[in-house]
């Protein structure tokens, strides 16, 4: 997906929006927070910049200097970024609380959110700390920094103390502000009184000797960035969408496929091989169990480098050309019996007792047109990547809505394609994510995308036993192959 830039009026609007949507549990925490992360960087004059210096990096000019300017753009920002999307993500709820109290590391940035709020109430003050945490992203010396361009642009024009941003959040959090009532602002607020109150807050700094752009100086800010791009790397600007009224609907997809949920806390799963040669006499110890289904096997198929990115194998598997298919079961090590062949089919077929056979998106995305079906009756996708705009282009999805039981507040969501019988693709999501996910889903209409829960009636069982054994097994989801590691 390019990165398309929404206007920064709507973008700082559905950051509010995102912060509200979270609920108090960790998972949910977690995905919010790197979202929020990422709004910040590219909705304020800093995040562009810094962003797009290592766009033109990446599209060859000047790559040295502008890679050296990215990074010190990131690092001089690290501060603001963590109290902000700290703040946000954990909110005012009991939950929270005991989020910070287990990540002691995120309660000082906690702190200093809640202190730029100058005494009032989360719903009321998070407006004036979103305020003031984007005027330290918009130092006032960016506008004639970008009118004369990336060609003279070095780390030195940046390294004020005015201009980087955690220093102005320094210079900031020490001085006496007056105080900022954002009167009428809720999360539905539109663009207008968002910018008014920003310009409010803007011209308080300027007076208090912080020079900071306000929304018009922002706006000229971009334009000129953007002339800048053009110039430099057209391709690039073509890519590149000024979006000046974003709809919801697909900013609903765009948010959720940024999420990434933590399985486990101690990083990804130990394995043991268990040779073929040996699998007569350990048959037992890659049986899983389920109360329903009973014993079963699972067997993956599942392409290589994603497979190493979830368990920790004692040699690393190849990459992408390559496709594991093995029988596993959860213990304290995962115990892996990995088979001399490229397709799931014969595996199958060689064991008696039920089998489920789990897949992902992205591996099923790049197998080669050959991979033969045979032998599989129905296979469980993962999905690891975005899918659902692409299976419906092929034709109506099915899908289904539910609770996955546990310890964590997680969901599943499953889906039927009609262009792709006997695959099942399913998604493990947070509050979050089922949020966006079913907006996305229920703004598609009965045409394209109708609630069938009788579909997946007689899947149940399968369904739950491969989805404890993602949960047992796999160290991280989410929507980027790339970030699942």
């Amino acid at each position: 997906m390019d990165d398309p830039l929404g206007a920064y009026d709507h973008a700082r609007r559905w950051t509010l929006s995102a912060a509200a949507l979270s609920r108090p549990h960790d998972q949910a925490m977690v995905s919010v927070h790197e979202r929020l992360h990422h709004e910040l960087q590219h909705t304020t004059s800093w995040g562009l910049l810094t962003r797009f210096a290592k766009d033109l990096a990446e599209h060859g000019v000047a790559p040295d200097r502008l890679l050296r300017l990215f990074r010190f753009g990131r690092d001089r920002a690290r501060q603001v970024h963590e109290v902000y999307a700290t703040t946000l993500s954990v909110k005012d709820d009991p939950h929270g609380q005991e989020f910070l109290h287990e990540a002691p590391s995120y309660r000082d940035h906690y702190e200093r959110g809640r202190a730029l709020m100058g005494g009032l109430d989360f719903d009321a003050g998070r407006f004036v700390m979103d305020a003031l945490l984007r005027c330290c992203m918009a130092p006032a010396a960016l506008l004639p920094i970008m009118r004369n361009g990336f060609d003279t642009l070095r780390i030195a024009d940046l390294a004020g103390d005015d201009v980087l941003p955690d220093q102005r959040l320094e210079r900031l959090s020490a001085m006496r502000l007056p105080p900022m009532s954002p009167d009428g602002l809720t999360s539905t607020s539109s663009p207008a009184e968002l910018d008014v109150f920003y310009d409010s807050v803007a011209r308080e700094l300027n007076g208090l000797g912080l020079p900071t752009l306000d929304t018009a100086g922002r706006r000229e800010f971009l334009g000129h960035l953007l002339d800048e791009i053009e110039r430099l790397a057209p391709s690039l600007r073509q890519r590149i969408e000024i979006d000046e009224v974003r709809e919801p609907v697909p900013d609903d997809m765009e948010e959720h496929e940024r999420e990434v949920l933590l399985l486990r806390d101690g990083g990804a799963l130990p394995v043991e091989v268990v040779p073929v040669a040996d699998l007569a006499e350990r048959a037992a110890d890659l049986v899983s169990h389920h109360p329903a289904l009973g014993a079963h096997v699972v067997v993956l198929w599942v392409r290589a480098d994603l497979l190493d990115r979830q368990l920790s194998w004692p040699g690393a598997l190849t990459g992408k050309n390559e496709f594991v298919v093995a029988v596993a079961a959860a213990g304290p090590a995962a115990r892996v019996c990995r088979f001399p062949v490229a397709e799931p089919g014969p595996v199958l077929s060689a064991f008696t007792m039920p089998t489920v056979c789990l897949s992902t998106a992205a591996t099923l995305m790049s197998a080669p047109a050959e991979a033969s079906p045979a032998g599989i009756t129905r296979l469980y996708a993962l999905v690891d990547r975005p899918v659902l705009p692409f299976l419906l282009r092929e034709g109506p999805v099915a899908w289904n809505v539910g609770r996955i039981s546990g310890p964590r507040r997680l969901h599943l969501i499953v889906y039927g394609a009609s262009a792709f019988p006997g695959v099942v693709w399913f998604q493990i999501t947070g509050d979050a994510g089922r949020a966006y996910l079913l907006r996305w889903l229920q703004s598609r209409g009965e045409d394209e995308a109708p609630r069938r829960p009788a579909e997946f009636k007689g899947l149940h069982d399968e369904l739950d036993a491969v989805v404890k054994h993602v949960l047992s097994t796999w160290y991280v989801v989410g929507q980027h192959e790339e970030k699942a590691s």
